[in-house]
């Protein structure tokens, strides 16, 4: 049985060798452009080529993160990034943009590609659709509970992956655009600033204060956007039987101890698991996980249903590390502290107060007062009786992580990682001795290496001859090399005089050797012209390259003046003679007008709508949301035929959010739009929704909008939230509005009147559609 791999993130080096020590079959790791962490300290060529060398020879893959979104004069620079890595022996491409999958199956079709959680893959349709355009794994998104997972991945369409340990997004990935909003730092462009990590204020739609759970509150900070992280070590087992191919650590952020800590116990337990078929995971690996990193304690994400309030992070959205007792006195100048135990502590620890205000201190004055009451000093802040402690870092623990890879690097050091290599040795007199070393290479094809000691040859031994057992001896003796010897066949003819410096040297030459052709077995050669590697060199790209990146006019569409609703509600509310007034003043005729409205509810309003003029009727278009996953995918499934007769109905054209209902739409005869949450954003990715099915006009990312118009959609999550609206630090307001058809909440821009000079000035000067995001009266 194949075993499920075990994938662990790396945002530099020190953490890459902390991976690979610990038991990692396979590293994430991110380059210079082009990936999500952009904040991470990430590596660059040369520093990879070494990662990836390192990994090889130990028999573990490097997955590198090209997971951004691409304009369109980024992708003949990108492909030459990939190129690099392509040559050197890179084992996979984790991709969000299909634009860039697609030119990278043009130039390179055997380079393996991974579809990234940003890319929203849920369900079997989206599988098959990634499939369809050459990605051999798909990371799924984190909402997903067991059973979808399971259905996901068995039968087999592509390996899934899964994350299991790590920060959680509330928003799904990929579909996030508050950073962008706020501060101008996309996520999708690997500059997210994590404003989901800030307080804000909770109201309800009469402006009452909220507590989260939909009660009154006071005005202490409230952290509603911020998960906690996901532990799923005690679900292993789960996720192994569910069929997924491979178990991810979310992480190029944190520390190389984090990955050290995490990267050890969920290799412990998952071979346990294999081993002996079940587990128990033991008080001190728990307690070590959370003592590493935690956000008030960990939760399982979706893997049994939404698991409500327990999945949020509560009053810190930081390491909240672990609770280890209270302050009892302090002394009247404040700089000492009696402290009751309740959990270990040891002289130097960072422990955080936490009391009005949050303080931490390194423990440098430590004194035993009885078992379990300590006094600690020179704190840095006034403290109080009662006040919580919580040690955020054990420098024991932190020591014992440094342990596995402070004494190594790249070019040397202390490995502990070791791969199997078998030896056979022969010598017989009158000839020279040899040894054959063996292990295996890139896509597991024997290497094997034979060296010869042709300045010696074997004479006989009347006092000491060499038996089987002497030279097995020495062939143990490894050293610090990366071989592990698993087999050793010795033949020996005669009783022969064998130099000990003999057989060490034809043991050192040998690995020397097979640890070159090992790395290199993984290196390949791009076939096409020379193409850049960075964003600012200026060249002529060849001829033959022009099909790949499509330098060719943009495809001539349609201007449209869209409103999409979302809600039948909304549309039915609508002001339309204010509407029509509005339009007339910003010169939009009203044949360029379309009403977007969400197909499931239309289905459940058809009476409603039919009331509506003929003429109002003729410019609604359907919508299917972003997000289907749950109860809409079901709907979907069982109502498709009758969801495309009405489409039909209705013109014949469809939006569509997700790559999943592309394929059955088209399938049925219509005419599929492209929507915002595809994130179109060069015409490459046109190219591969367009050999999915998509025929008609489309939306590009909300990256690439001419202006945020309306209640712009700013993040979607699977967490229901009771609020009606947020507040941020600086005032600015967000709604927030639960779609009873779909069992999603969305976070909006808070939608005032719509700024119609705003619509006039972009209808004006520029050539492309322009959407607004409607919600009632805002119009």
């Amino acid at each position: 049985m194949k075993k499920c791999e075990l994938l662990v993130p790396a945002g530099g080096s020190r953490q890459f060798i902390a991976a690979v020590e610990n038991g990692a079959d396979a590293v994430y790791i991110g380059g210079p452009l082009y990936n999500a962490r952009m904040g991470a300290s990430n590596f660059n060529f040369e520093e990879m080529e070494k990662a990836v060398r390192y990994g090889h020879i130990r028999d573990v893959k490097t997955y590198v993160t090209m997971n951004t979104l691409l304009d369109d004069d980024q992708l003949y620079a990108a492909c030459g990034f990939a190129k690099r890595l392509y040559e050197m022996g890179v084992d996979g491409l984790i991709i969000q943009d299909l634009g860039l999958g697609k030119c990278i199956k043009q130039l390179m079709p055997d380079f393996p590609l991974h579809l990234s959680t940003q890319a929203t893959i849920y369900n079997r349709g989206g599988l098959k659709a990634a499939r369809e355009l050459g990605y051999e794994r798909a990371v799924l998104a984190r909402e997903l509970t067991l059973n979808e997972i399971r259905n996901c991945s068995k039968p087999e369409i592509i390996e899934t992956e899964v994350f299991v340990h790590g920060a959680l997004c509330i928003c799904y990935s990929g579909q996030c655009q508050m950073s962008r909003h706020i501060g101008g730092r996309s996520g999708n462009k690997g500059r997210c600033a994590q404003p989901c990590r800030l307080p804000y204020a909770l109201y309800d739609l009469d402006g009452k204060r909220l507590n989260g759970k939909g009660e009154s509150a006071n005005s202490s900070d409230q952290y509603p956007l911020s998960p906690k992280d996901l532990c799923m070590i005690e679900r292993l087992g789960d996720l192994v039987d569910a069929g997924v191919a491979s178990l991810k650590i979310e992480g190029r952020m944190k520390s190389p101890e984090y990955v050290a800590v995490v990267t050890s116990i969920y290799r412990k337990y998952l071979d346990e698991y294999y081993e002996k078929g079940c587990y128990n995971v033991r008080d001190e690996d728990m307690n070590a996980l959370l003592q590493i990193f935690n956000r008030g304690g960990f939760t399982e994400g979706y893997a049994d249903g939404d698991p409500a309030e327990e999945l949020m992070s509560g009053l810190l959205p930081k390491n909240q590390g672990v609770h280890v007792g209270n302050i009892k006195k302090v002394s009247r100048n404040g700089t000492l502290a009696e402290m009751e135990l309740i959990g270990p502590l040891e002289p130097g620890d960072i422990v955080e107060i936490h009391g009005n205000e949050v303080f931490s201190i390194k423990v440098t004055y430590f004194e035993k007062i009885s078992k379990n009451s300590v006094l600690i000093g020179d704190l840095k802040d006034t403290a109080f009786p009662g006040n919580k402690v919580y040690r955020i870092i054990s420098e024991e623990l932190m020591k014992a992580a440094g342990k596995t890879f402070n004494n190594t690097d790249f070019d040397g050091g202390k490995f502990t990682r070791r791969t199997p290599v078998d030896f056979t040795f022969k010598a017989e007199e009158g000839k020279a001795p040899s040894l054959l070393a063996v292990t295996s290479g890139a896509g597991g094809k024997r290497i094997s290496v034979e060296v010869t000691a042709n300045d010696f040859v074997c004479s006989p031994s009347k006092k000491h001859p060499a038996t089987e057992a002497d030279v097995c001896e020495k062939l143990r003796k490894t050293g610090n090399t990366p071989f592990d010897p698993v087999r050793i066949n010795v033949f020996l003819k005669g009783e022969l005089f064998l130099p000990v410096a003999k057989i060490n040297e034809l043991r050192r030459e040998a690995l020397k050797e097979l640890e070159v052709k090992k790395a290199d077995s993984y290196k390949r050669k791009g076939n096409y012209t020379e193409v850049p590697f960075a964003d600012n060199v200026e060249c002529e790209r060849d001829d033959e390259l022009e099909g790949v990146f499509g330098r060719g006019p943009e495809e001539s569409r349609e201007k449209h003046f869209e409103l999409y609703y979302y809600s039948v509600k909304d549309f039915i509310e609508t002001d339309f003679e204010l509407l029509s007034k509005n339009l007339k003043s910003a010169h939009i005729l009203y044949d360029s007008v379309r009403f977007l409205l969400p197909l499931r509810e239309m289905t459940q309003n058809m009476l409603a709508i039919l009331m509506q003029p003929e003429d109002r009727m003729e410019k609604i278009i359907p919508y299917i949301s972003n997000l289907t996953k749950g109860e809409y995918d079901v709907w979907l499934e069982e109502n498709i035929d009758g969801a495309a007769e009405m489409i039909r109905n209705y013109g014949g054209k469809v939006y569509v959010g997700n790559i999943s209902w592309i394929q059955p739409f088209f399938a049925r005869g219509i005419e599929i739009l492209g929507d915002f949450g595809m994130n179109i954003s060069n015409r490459k990715s046109v190219e591969a929704y367009r050999s999915l099915g998509m025929k008609g006009d489309y939306v590009r990312s909300l990256e690439s909008e001419t202006g945020e118009l309306g209640a712009f959609p700013l993040m979607i999550t699977e967490h229901p939230m009771e609020a009606g609206y947020l507040v941020d630090r600086k005032g600015a307001e967000y709604s927030v509005i639960f779609d009873d058809m779909n069992h999603k909440t969305l976070i909006t821009s808070k939608a005032s009147q719509i700024n119609w000079n705003k619509v006039i000035k972009l209808w004006k000067n520029t050539k492309n559609t322009i959407r607004i995001y409607v919600k009632v009266n805002s119009l």
